[in-house]
């Protein structure tokens, strides 16, 4: 009887175990990245790190400390609110060659003119030229479809 208590009380113990540590690494790609990056400054990178750290069950729109705020969380992407003209998502990309993740920071502008810009970072953090993962297109690209005599 004592031998089943133990057992059952191990297996409690693991499977509760199994789930804290679940809930906590939920986010734990998301978390990395944003680590990694220079999207916010060290202080609300910490302070969204560990509340994404703590709870897997965020209630957003979320006001984060110093004017950013959650607007979307998922275990691939973030978006933030950063100014009251601004937004800031933090997407994570599958390699075709199976190579892991590449990291996207994807940066918009509103006002006084709608404006955007991507960044690509590697896996260790460095930026990567876009050109290389980025074709965008050229003049040719729009005149080749064109019947010019």
């Amino acid at each position: 009887m004592k031998q089943l208590r133990a057992l059952l009380f191990t297996t409690l113990l693991l499977v509760s175990s199994l789930a804290l540590n679940a809930q906590t690494t939920k986010y734990a790609a998301i978390i990395k990245a944003l680590g990694q990056t220079e999207l916010l400054d060290e202080d609300r990178r910490t302070q969204l790190a560990t509340l994404l750290a703590q709870d897997s069950a965020l209630s957003l729109p979320m006001e984060l400390d110093l004017g950013a705020k959650l607007l979307a969380v998922s275990e691939h992407s973030l978006r933030l609110q950063t100014s009251p003209v601004g937004t800031a998502e933090l997407r994570l990309l599958q390699l075709t060659s199976g190579q892991g993740l590449l990291t996207t920071l994807i940066e918009t502008v509103s006002s006084p003119q709608v404006d955007a810009r991507i960044s690509f970072l590697s896996a260790s953090g460095e930026a990567l030229p876009s050109t290389t993962l980025l074709r965008l297109p050229s003049s040719e690209d729009f005149l080749r479809g064109l019947q010019l005599p």
